[in-house]
C-alpha cells in the first residue's frame, strides 16, 4: 500500500474481510504480529483497512475459485498492457533516433518536460515515436500514445469546445484504461493527472487547439512526466512554448539503401546482380523512408527488366510527394535551370517563390536535385526528362493545346509559335549535334521582338555576330552565349543593372565588350578563349561586386585597365595563357579580397608589380611557364596567407628568392624545371610546407639542412634532379613524410639510413637512379611503406639484400624490374592480398623463390621471369585459351581462380590483360573479368599471375585471355587454378 501511495502503483485486491482481522485471517495476522513493535502493527492494520476499501473481487460471489483466479489473471495482464516489444528491431536506424531523443528527454531529471519531434511527412516520425514509447512506457505510472490526432479533430470544427472535450475523453480513457469516462469540463485531465508520472505521446498534431485539450501545460502532469508532441509544423511547437525539439532528417545514402532493400529484398543489402539498379532506384526515389518502403514493396520479387520498366512510376512518385509550389520549382529546374548556380536560380525566381533556397533544399533532401562543384544545381537526366514530359502532357499543369499559355516550351514548333510574344522570361537553347529536323528553329521575323521581360538568356553557339538592335537586357540576370559567332553583344550602351553573370567563353570572334557602367550587380564575367579580344573596357571598374573574372587564353590581350583596381570584392582572377600580356597594372594591389591569381603561360610577362604584396588575402598564386619572368618582387614576403605557390618552368628565374623560405603559411611549393638553380636558400620557417616539388632542377646539387624544419612535409619530389649527390640527414626529422620521389636522380649514390625511420613513408620511387649503389638495410623497417619502385637502377648491387627480409604488412607494390644483379631469393611471405610484385626480367631469381611467390596465394598480381606455366595449375592450355571442366555437384554462381600467362616480348609502357568466359559451343563471351595491368615493358619470357572471380552458367566453359592491341605481346601458354 505504501508503493501505491508513494509511487502510484496499481493494487488489485483479492482477499476480503480483512478490515477487522477476524476468522482464519485474524489468527494468521495475530501470529505474524508476535514480537513486532506496536507502531509497526498499527501501520499494518491501517494498510489492511485501506486495502479493504479498494474495489476488488469478493470470493463469496464466485462459485468456482479457479474461475476467479482466471479472471484476476486476465485483469492483471490487461493492466500491464504488453511485454517489451521487438516490433521495431528491424527498422533501419531507429535506435540512433531513439538515443538522440532520450538525450532531450533527460529521464534522470525530476521535472515535467515537453519535447517535439518534427520532420517532413513520411520521414518516419510516427515509427520513431512508437519505438520510443515501447522502450520507455514501463518507467511511468500511466502512459498513452494518441495517434492520428489530425483525423480525430474535425475540420472545419463548428463546436470547438465539444471537440476538445472528446479529445480529452479519449486521452483519459486510454491513459487510465477505463472506457466511457465522463469528462464534463476541460479541467478533468489536470485533476486526474497532476500527481501522476505519465508518458504521453501525441502523434500527428496540426493545431494548437489539440494541444490545449490534451497537454495545455506542464502543470497538468506530475513530476517526472514526459510529453512528446509529433508534428510536421515547427511553428506549432514553438508557439506552444516547447523548447526541446528533435528534427528527423532524411537518412544518409547508405541507410536509405538499407531501408529500401529491407522491403525490396527482405535484407539490408541488394541481392546479387541488383546492386547498381537498387542504388539507382534508391537515389531516384529520394530518401523519404515512406517512399523507400512503398517502392521497395512494389518492386519485391520483380525481375531487373521489370524494375527498369517501373522506373517512370518511381520517378513520378517522388514528384507527386511534393506540394504544389515544390512541384513548380522542380519543373523550373528541369526545364530551365539545370546546371545553374544556386545564386542565379534565386535571383531569377525571387519574385515567383517566397523562399527559393528552402525549396531547393527540400528538392535536394528528396534527392531530386544535387548541388555539385561550386554550388551548381544538377538534376539527373531521367528526372529532367520526367519534368519535360509533365510540361508537355500532364493536365492541369500546362495547356496542351495552347503553347502560349504554358509555363515552359521544350520543342521547336511551340517555341516558334510564341517566342515573339512579350511574355517570355527564360530562353535556353541547347545545341545538339546531328541533323534533327524537328529541332530546327525558323524565325521569320528574326529576334527583333524578343520580350523585354527576359531574365535568363542561354543560347550557346549563337549564329549571329550581334544581338538585334531592339534587344533590351534591362531585366537580364544571366546571359550565357558560349561558343557563339558574336563580335559584340549589342549596339550602344544598354542598362544591365540586374545582370549577375555573363559567360562568353570560347567566343573566338568577340572584339568588343559592352559598357559595364551600370553593371553594379555583376558577379561573374567569363571570357576564356576570346582570342580576338584586345582590351577590357575601363568601365569594368564600375562592376564593384565582381567576384570572378576569367580572361584565360585571351591571346591578343596586351594589358589591363588601371580601373581594375576598383574591383575590391574580386576573389578570382585568371590571366593564364594571355601570351601577349606584358605587364600588370600597379592598381592590382588594390584587389584586397583576391584569393586566387592565375598567370601561368603568360609568355610575355616581364614582371609582377611589387604592389602584389598588398593583396594580403591571396592564398594561391600560379605563374608556371612564364618564360620571360626574370625575378619575383620581394613584397611577396608580405603574403602571409599564401598557401600555394606554383612557379614551375619559369626558365628565366635563376635564383630562388630567400624570402620564400620564410613564408610560414606556404603549404604547396612547385618550382620544377629551374634548370639553372644550384641550391635552395634556408627553409627554416616553412614549418607548414606539405608538398615541395623541384623536379628537373638539373643544376641542383644539394638541399639545405634546414629542410628538416619542414616538419609537416608530406611529399618531396626531386625527379630528374640529375646533379643531386645526396640527401641531407635532416630529412630524417620529417616524420610526416609520405612520398619521396627520386626518379632519374642519376648522380645520387646512396640513400641515408634515416629512410627506415620514416614511420609514415608510403611511397619511394628510385627508378633510373643509375649511380645508386646501395639501399640502406633500414628501408625494410619503414612499417607503412606500400610502394617501392627501383627499376633500371643499373649500379644497384645491394649485396646485403640478395635475400629480401620480411616485407611490411603495408606493402602493396614492389617493382624491381630489370634488376639482373639484385634479387636471387626472397625469404619472406606476403600478407597484403592486394600486393603487386613486379620482378620482370630479374632472371637471377631462382626456382625456389618463384615457387614461393606462386604458391603464396595472398599475392594477387605477380610478374616473374619464367619459361612455362607451373605444373600445379590444374587447367593448362597452349596459346591464349583453355577449357575448364568443373567437378562440382552443385554449381555456385561464381568461383575464384588464379590465372597464369606466359608472355613474350611485351614492349609497351602499359600492358593490359583481360579475360572472358565463353560458352563452349559457340565461343560467345558472356562475362568479362576486370582488367589487370603491368606498368612497364617486358623483355624475354615472363609469367604474369593474377586472380579472377568468374560468374558461372555452366560446369564446362572456355576461358580466353587477351592483351590489348597497343603492345607486341604474345601469350604462349595459360593456366588456371581454382581457389578455395
Amino acid at each position: 500500500m505504501k508503493c501505491r501511495e508513494d509511487l502510484g502503483q496499481t493494487v488489485m485486491t483479492i482477499f476480503y474481510d480483512v478490515r477487522k482481522q477476524r476468522g482464519d485471517f485474524g489468527k494468521a495476522f495475530r501470529k505474524t504480529c508476535i514480537g513486532r513493535p506496536e507502531e509497526v502493527k498499527q501501520k499494518w492494520r491501517q494498510a489492511l483497512a485501506s486495502a479493504a476499501n479498494i474495489l476488488g473481487e469478493d470470493s463469496r460471489n464466485w462459485g468456482n475459485e479457479a474461475d476467479m483466479i482466471i479472471k484476476i489473471s486476465k485483469d492483471v495482464s490487461d493492466v500491464l498492457g504488453f511485454t517489451p516489444s521487438k516490433d521495431f528491431d528491424e527498422f533501419v536506424g531507429i535506435e540512433a533516433h531513439v538515443t538522440e531523443i532520450n538525450s532531450l528527454l533527460r529521464l534522470d531529471l525530476d521535472e515535467v518536460r515537453m519535447i517535439g519531434i518534427w520532420g517532413h511527412a513520411g520521414i518516419g516520425k510516427t515509427t520513431i515515436s512508437r519505438a520510443l514509447y515501447n522502450k520507455l512506457f514501463h518507467n511511468f505510472q500511466l502512459s498513452a500514445i494518441m495517434d492520428n490526432i489530425k483525423l480525430r479533430y474535425p475540420r472545419p470544427c463548428h463546436d470547438e469546445y465539444s471537440a476538445k472535450l472528446q479529445l480529452q475523453k479519449e486521452l483519459l480513457s486510454q491513459m487510465i484504461n477505463q472506457k466511457d469516462m465522463v469528462v464534463p469540463h476541460l479541467g478533468v485531465a489536470q485533476q486526474r493527472l497532476k500527481d501522476k508520472k505519465v508518458l504521453l505521446v501525441l502523434d500527428d498534431v496540426d493545431g494548437l487547439v489539440q494541444l490545449d485539450a490534451m497537454a495545455k501545460g506542464i502543470r497538468w502532469f506530475g513530476l517526472g512526466s514526459r510529453i512528446v508532441v509529433v508534428t510536421q509544423d515547427l511553428k506549432l511547437l514553438k508557439a506552444h512554448g516547447i523548447e526541446y525539439i528533435y528534427k528527423v532528417d532524411f537518412p544518409p545514402s547508405d541507410e536509405a539503401l538499407e531501408i529500401f532493400c529491407m522491403y525490396a529484398f527482405g535484407q539490408k543489402s541488394p541481392k546479387v546482380g541488383f546492386e547498381d539498379i537498387a542504388r539507382t532506384v534508391t537515389n531516384l526515389a529520394g530518401k523519404l523512408p515512406l517512399g523507400l518502403r512503398v517502392m521497395g514493396s512494389y518492386l519485391r520479387r520483380m525481375s531487373k527488366l521489370e524494375w527498369r520498366k517501373a522506373l517512370p512510376s518511381i520517378l513520378k512518385f517522388s514528384y507527386n510527394s511534393l506540394d504544389e509550389e515544390e512541384q513548380d520549382l522542380f519543373l523550373h529546374i528541369a526545364c530551365v535551370f539545370n546546371k545553374e548556380t544556386i545564386e542565379i536560380v534565386e535571383d531569377s525566381l525571387a519574385k515567383k517563390f517566397v523562399d527559393v533556397r528552402q525549396g531547393l533544399q527540400i528538392l535536394a533532401d528528396k534527392s531530386l536535385i544535387m548541388s555539385m562543384n561550386l554550388g551548381d544545381i544538377m538534376m539527373h537526366n531521367l528526372l529532367k526528362q520526367l519534368g519535360r514530359e509533365i510540361v508537355r502532357h500532364e493536365p492541369g499543369k500546362q495547356s496542351i493545346c495552347e503553347p502560349g499559355k504554358r509555363q515552359f516550351l521544350v520543342d521547336a514548333r511551340d517555341i516558334r509559335q510564341v517566342l515573339t510574344d512579350d511574355t517570355v522570361k527564360f530562353i535556353r537553347f541547347h545545341y545538339q549535334f546531328g541533323d534533327h529536323c524537328d529541332d530546327i528553329l525558323f524565325l521569320p521575323q528574326g529576334l527583333n521582338n524578343i520580350s523585354r521581360k527576359l531574365i535568363l538568356l542561354q543560347w550557346e553557339r549563337f549564329p549571329l555576330t550581334c544581338l538585334p538592335s531592339k534587344f533590351n537586357p534591362e531585366l537580364l540576370v544571366k546571359i550565357n552565349m558560349r561558343n557563339s559567332m558574336l563580335e559584340k553583344l549589342w549596339e550602344g550602351n544598354e542598362h544591365i543593372g540586374n545582370l549577375k553573370c555573363m559567360d562568353l567563353t570560347y567566343c573566338a570572334n568577340l572584339k568588343e565588350l559592352p559598357d559595364f557602367s551600370t553593371a553594379t550587380k555583376l558577379q561573374e564575367l567569363r571570357l576564356r578563349y576570346c582570342h580576338s579580344l584586345v582590351e577590357l573596357p575601363s568601365s569594368i571598374g564600375n562592376a564593384t561586386n565582381l567576384l570572378d573574372l576569367d580572361l584565360a587564353y585571351c591571346s591578343r590581350l596586351v594589358e589591363l585597365p588601371s580601373s581594375i583596381g576598383n574591383l575590391t570584392n574580386l576573389k578570382y582572377l585568371s590571366l593564364s595563357g594571355c601570351v601577349n600580356l606584358v605587364k600588370l597594372p600597379f592598381s592590382i594591389g588594390n584587389l584586397t579580397s583576391l584569393k586566387e591569381l592565375w598567370l601561368s603561360d603568360c609568355l610575355s610577362l616581364l614582371a609582377i608589380p611589387f604592389t602584389i604584396g598588398y593583396i594580403t588575402n591571396l592564398k594561391e598564386l600560379y605563374a608556371c611557364r612564364c618564360s620571360r619572368l626574370v625575378r619575383l618582387p620581394s613584397s611577396i614576403r608580405n603574403l602571409t596567407n599564401l598557401r600555394k605557390l606554383f612557379l614551375s618552368d619559369c626558365t628565366s628565374l635563376v635564383e630562388f628568392p630567400s624570402f620564400i623560405g620564410n613564408l610560414t603559411s606556404i603549404k604547396n611549393l612547385y618550382m620544377s624545371g629551374w634548370s639553372r638553380l644550384v641550391k635552395l636558400p634556408c627553409m627554416g620557417n616553412a614549418t607548414n610546407l606539405q608538398s615541395l616539388c623541384l623536379n628537373y632542377c638539373t643544376g641542383l646539387v644539394e638541399l639545405p639542412s634546414s629542410i628538416g624544419n619542414a616538419i609537416n612535409l608530406q611529399v618531396l619530389s626531386l625527379d630528374g634532379c640529375s646533379s643531386l649527390l645526396q640527401l641531407p640527414s635532416s630529412v630524417g626529422n620529417i616524420t610526416s613524410l609520405r612520398q619521396l620521389h627520386l626518379k632519374r636522380c642519376t648522380s645520387l649514390v646512396e640513400l641515408p639510413s634515416f629512410v627506415g625511420n620514416a614511420c609514415n613513408l608510403e611511397i619511394l620511387y628510385l627508378d633510373n637512379c643509375s649511380s645508386l649503389v646501395e639501399l640502406p638495410s633500414s628501408i625494410w623497417n619503414a612499417t607503412n611503406l606500400s610502394h617501392l619502385s627501383a627499376c633500371d637502377c643499373s649500379s644497384l648491387q645491394c649485396r646485403q639484400l640478395v635475400s629480401h627480409p620480411m616485407l611490411p604488412d603495408s606493402f602493396s607494390s614492389l617493382d624491381e624490374e630489370n634488376r639482373e644483379s639484385l634479387v636471387e631469393r626472397l625469404d619472406c611471405s606476403f600478407h597484403n592480398p592486394e600486393i603487386i610484385l613486379n620482378f620482370a626480367s630479374c632472371f637471377k631469381i631462382n626456382k625456389e623463390t618463384s615457387d614461393l611467390i606462386f604458391q603464396t596465394w595472398t599475392c594477387t598480381n605477380v610478374v616473374l621471369p619464367g619459361q612455362q606455366v607451373p605444373g600445379y595449375f590444374t587447367y593448362r592450355g597452349t596459346g591464349d585459351s583453355l577449357t575448364v571442366k568443373l567437378n562440382q555437384r552443385y554449381l555456385p554462381t561464381s568461383l575464384r581462380f588464379k590465372a597464369c600467362l606466359l608472355l613474350v616480348e611485351c614492349d609497351s609502357k602499359l600492358m593490359q590483360g583481360t579475360s572472358g568466359i565463353m560458352d563452349k559451343p559457340n565461343r560467345h563471351i558472356v562475362t568479362h573479368v576486370p582488367n589487370r595491368y603491368i606498368r612497364r615493358p617486358l623483355s624475354g619470357e615472363n609469367l604474369y599471375t593474377f586472380e579472377v572471380e568468374l560468374e558461372l552458367t555452366s560446369s564446362e566453359f572456355v576461358l580466353e585471355f587477351r592483351v590489348n592491341l597497343y603492345n607486341k605481346c604474345e601469350i604462349i601458354e595459360c593456366g588456371l587454378l581454382q581457389l578455395l
